[in-house]
């Protein structure tokens, strides 16, 4: 069996112990390899603005390890720098995905068109998320 090595670059840093449990959940041909950014560490706002020094970090990370693909975690990330997933994957000629993308594409692919978003952030990320959300033609009721 062929192995798959996959990245993922967490905005913070890679001590939780939610990825173990990711881990865990892996077939054993995935390769898992995780970086952590460091890019916030008392504000998810502080991740505002951060597409360059996301792109550069994973250009050093994919040159470094070579992964055929790469996740960049949390929803701010991708809320708070949009267009990063596609810049990063431009920059590093691999597939790339962001919480909010990969989202959208399981909501897609079971036939999702309305939904119910409840999230740990303010109003002000909500209603970017949701605008994400509705320009993939998915109708949020709240």
């Amino acid at each position: 069996m062929n192995q798959i090595h996959i990245g993922l670059l967490s905005p913070e840093g890679t001590n939780s112990g939610h990825f173990r449990n990711f881990e865990k959940l892996l077939p054993p041909e995935i390769q898992l390899s995780i970086d952590g950014l460091q890019l916030a560490r008392s504000s998810r706002y502080e991740l505002r603005g951060k597409s360059d020094v996301i792109v550069a970090r994973a250009r050093e990370f994919v040159q470094k390890l070579s992964p055929q693909g790469l996740i960049l975690t949390g929803a701010p990330v991708a809320i708070l720098n949009p267009g990063v997933e596609t810049l990063v994957s431009q920059a590093v000629g691999i597939p790339v995905v962001t919480a909010v993308s990969s989202a959208i594409a399981a909501l897609k692919s079971v036939g999702a068109k309305k939904l119910l978003v409840m999230t740990p952030f303010d109003d002000a990320m909500n209603e970017s998320l949701v605008s994400e959300l509705q320009r993939a033609n998915l109708v949020v009721l709240a």
